[in-house]
């Protein structure tokens, strides 16, 4: 065989380990999430987990929202299926950190924490016009439709990909 081919070897251990926002381009939508996410004040949702020191310690309130936030913007609200996806799609991996939380503690997490106190904080983030909004100033909204945390967010399909657009309800 006469013909070189680039090397494969998929059972080949990194020398150093990569970052795992090193697998997804900057402009992608799992980073734009995740950044959404750390700017959110959460304090709704911490605040129903103190004192309860029982059980095993449940999973990072950040990387729920963003998780449910990311399934929601790429057409994935099932519980079962976001698990799936923490196991074979990079995005849903980046943003759980390399966890794989259950269908079950995503479905708990939805049903503990209803929409409004999550959806409250997107929104006072992500409304135009308000201070949080000023260190978003590429978006220009989110588009939120449907019930419980039913959240669909889409980018612009023009030149600038990182215009978002959101709404609330009926269009």
């Amino acid at each position: 065989m006469s013909k070189t081919f680039r090397p494969y070897s998929p059972g080949q251990a990194f020398l150093l380990p990569p970052s795992p926002l090193d697998w997804l381009p900057e402009d992608h939508l799992a980073r734009f999430i995740m950044d959404v996410v750390k700017k959110l004040d959460l304090a709704v949702v911490y605040q129903r987990y103190e004192g309860d020191l029982r059980g095993y310690p449940p999973y990072h309130p950040q990387m729920m929202v963003a998780l449910l936030l990311y399934g929601y913007c790429v057409g994935v609200p099932s519980s079962w299926k976001i698990e799936k996806k923490t196991h074979e799609d990079i995005a849903f991996r980046v943003i759980a950190g390399g966890a794989q939380p259950d269908h079950s503690s995503v479905s708990e997490f939805r049903r503990v924490h209803p929409h409004e106190s999550v959806l409250g904080v997107v929104l006072k983030i992500l409304v135009p016009g308000t201070a949080a909004a000023s260190d978003w100033s590429g978006a220009e909204g989110v588009l939120i439709e449907g019930g419980g945390l039913g959240l669909s967010v889409t980018k612009s399909l023009e030149q600038d990909d990182d215009v978002v657009f959101v709404r609330r309800g009926s269009r």
